[in-house]
């Protein structure tokens, strides 16, 4: 005869996994997994836990996921090991919480970091949803700078150079995964901080044996060329998409219900998404920033929280979101996420959004015209193709000294003259900067030549680089007079931008800012020494 079932297993599920919640099984912190040795406490056989480092064992310079700065740690409890020891259905039930409901982090530094991973149970395992594997790595470049061999924020090691041995084990986790779980059920965030490409392509050849993921995140810990880049999301695409073997002989059930539809019904659905900006606010709302060669979170002026965990640029991919000092959260705030994902899912759901995203949307490029020119050379070319209005944003340093950028600004002009469709492009010249800059400090008249020469300097490489083009505009930071003269000069003497070919200009700076500015008329009036370009 079997035992009464427990009391607690009567219970509704809503109301167990709440009591489980309260029983602190459920942690807002990922869980650390460390071999024996390091842990703070014991725990049953199979189940190395509490899977974190204790401050003994953390020598100067380790990594210590919880701790920010040294000075917060994770607070969370340590595990109800005891729920493991009650009986053979509550582990069961437990097992499957506790995998399935927290992340798990590996921080891969030495061979038993997988070690380690290796001694979960095939049931534990296969309840897994959530993991996260750190390879001597920042935990994101875009949030963390680094200095002296480890990351300022959670003084994570960013020199180690033990990848050689550890490749075999990285290998047999890999293994071990594929044989455990189910496909799409796995979320992996993989952040590694490799060398070399050769490197690179190790790593992630292990990887392929993984089913289809649910989700697949790959951060790169340090600057990377564009080759690198471009495989890591080909890689995270390929695990993303990955058929199963039932799938792949049927290719009608490999498809998903949405690729069935017409193009046009598919672009229409695209359309509601935050692809494209559907807000009020369409002056700013649809602009996206690209600084340096990398994609800029900007606050969205519906969110009415001066910060919130989207905006914040510090901190968002560490593996502790929860308590940083110097950024609140907002279950209020409306800022405008962008749904990457659909872009992993198939090469078509890829094609169809990538339309919607960069045709639809205004891309600001600020800062390194170098760094750009790689950034785009990273896209593949029918999505350059794409892209229909961007703007270029000059900082007063860039205009200042045009004779050490011009030679970089030529090179990407050039690039986008090639491979963009220009016949459909709005180019937006900014150097709006410029007159912020000049009202800070006064500037004789050799800076201003310096400025007036970039400008005409610009617009030659423009007309030369870009001809046919679909529209232009100009936003001066200085001799406002000269912007219709520059757009007549780029795209001919009919040209007039309020009314435009495609996209019309609002108005001209002279026609906005006040004249009762004391220096109106330095500002604003062409100079006597401008020539017909």
């Amino acid at each position: 005869m079997d035992p009464a079932p427990s009391p607690f297993l009567a219970l509704p599920v809503h109301i167990r996994k709440r009591i489980y919640r309260f029983a602190h099984l459920l942690r807002p912190c990922p869980i650390l997994i460390v071999p024996r040795s390091r842990a703070v406490t014991d725990s049953p056989a199979g189940h190395p836990g509490p899977f974190c480092r204790s401050e003994e064992s953390a020598s100067e310079g380790a990594l210590e996921s919880h701790m920010l700065l040294g000075q917060r740690k994770c607070t969370c409890p340590a595990l109800p090991k005891q729920l493991l020891l009650i009986n053979k259905a509550l582990h069961r039930e437990t097992l499957e919480i506790l995998y399935g409901e927290n992340t798990f982090a590996i921080c891969a530094h030495e061979t038993e970091d997988f070690e380690a991973f290796r001694m979960i149970s095939n049931d534990a395992l296969h309840a897994l949803r959530r993991l996260v594997v750190r390879w001597n790595s920042v935990p994101f470049i875009h949030a963390h700078e680094h200095n002296n061999g480890s990351c300022l924020i959670c003084r994570a090691p960013v020199s180690l150079w033990r990848s050689e041995s550890m490749f075999p084990e990285w290998k047999l986790v890999c293994q071990l995964l594929a044989r455990s779980l189910a496909p799409v059920h796995l979320k992996l965030d993989l952040i590694i901080n490799v060398q070399d490409s050769t490197t690179m392509h190790r790593i992630f050849a292990s990887s392929y044996c993984l089913p289809r993921l649910l989700d697949c995140n790959i951060w790169m810990g340090r600057e990377v060329d564009p080759h690198m880049t471009s495989f890591a999301s080909l890689t995270a695409q390929y695990l993303l998409t990955k058929p199963s073997p039932e799938l792949e002989r049927n290719t009608r059930k490999a498809q998903t219900p949405l690729a069935l539809l017409p193009l046009e019904v598919r672009r229409r659905i695209y359309m509601f998404t935050n692809l494209r900006y559907n807000g009020p606010f369409l002056a700013k709302g649809n602009e996206i920033c690209v600084k340096d060669g990398k994609f800029v979170p900007s606050l969205s002026p519906e969110c009415i929280h001066a910060t919130c965990i989207k905006c914040s640029t510090t901190a968002v991919r560490c593996l502790c979101r929860y308590g940083l000092e110097w950024q609140s959260f907002s279950p209020h705030c409306q800022c405008r996420d962008l749904p990457v994902k659909l872009l992993r899912v198939s090469w078509q759901m890829y094609a169809d959004a990538a339309e919607v995203l960069y045709s639809t949307n205004i891309f600001t490029f600020s800062g390194s015209f170098l760094n750009t020119l790689k950034m785009l050379q990273s896209f593949r070319p029918e999505t350059l193709k794409l892209f229909r209005r961007i703007r270029f944003e000059f900082d007063f340093e860039q205009t200042k000294a045009w004779d050490k950028q011009e030679t970089s600004f030529l090179s990407l002009f050039s690039f986008i003259g090639k491979h963009f469709d220009v016949s459909q492009l709005l180019l937006i010249i900014d150097t709006n900067k410029d007159y912020y800059a000049c009202l800070e400090r006064e500037f004789g008249e050799p800076t201003m030549k310096n400025l007036y020469d970039a400008y005409t300097s610009i617009m030659r490489w423009v007309k030369f680089s870009l001809p046919g083009l679909a529209d232009f505009h100009v936003v001066l930071g200085m001799f406002l007079g000269l912007e219709t003269v520059f757009e007549k000069h780029v795209m001919g003497p009919q040209y007039d931008s309020k009314r435009g070919n495609r996209y019309a200009k609002a108005a001209h700076s002279s026609d906005v800012i006040s004249p009762a500015i004391s220096n109106w008329k330095e500002v604003s009036e062409i100079p006597s020494w401008h020539r017909p370009l």
